[in-house]
């Protein structure tokens, strides 16, 4: 998925150009701190979100917020060292948490790429399903 030449560049941007290069997807390039900096971004026809971000900490609680007041079901995925999570995708039939917060505000330190692909192929099977079924 990634390449010696890939080395600096977003994560996202390398495996669009190896990986996905006739799949549409968009990508969004900017630091989220509440929902309303989500806001000003065309979400017309999008199918999913998949979140992805480190930071900040409450992270799955904004993009759940911008998410249910747009109606977009989303997904979201984190790896550590040792462990990682993904899911489940959150959609009119199965809401958001919002009273178990602390759920949902771990920090992530670093990662490894073998935790990273485990979760990233149980995360893109879960989306594919969900979009296919």
């Amino acid at each position: 998925m990634y390449k010696d030449e890939d080395i600096g560049k977003r994560k996202t941007e390398a495996i669009i150009n190896n990986v996905l290069k006739r799949t549409k997807i968009r990508t969004i390039d900017r630091e989220v701190k509440e929902p309303d900096d989500l806001s000003n971004i065309d979400f017309e026809n999008m199918n999913i979100i998949v979140n992805c971000a480190d930071k900040p900490r409450d992270i799955e609680y904004i993009i759940a917020r911008f998410c249910e007041h747009y109606n977009i079901p989303f997904v979201s995925a984190s790896v550590g060292i040792e462990t990682g999570t993904w899911g489940p995708i959150y959609d009119e039939s199965n809401k958001f948490p919002y009273n178990n917060l602390n759920l949902f505000t771990h920090g992530i330190n670093g990662s490894i790429s073998p935790t990273n692909s485990i979760i990233g192929s149980f995360l893109a099977y879960d989306v594919f399903i969900y979009l296919f079924n």
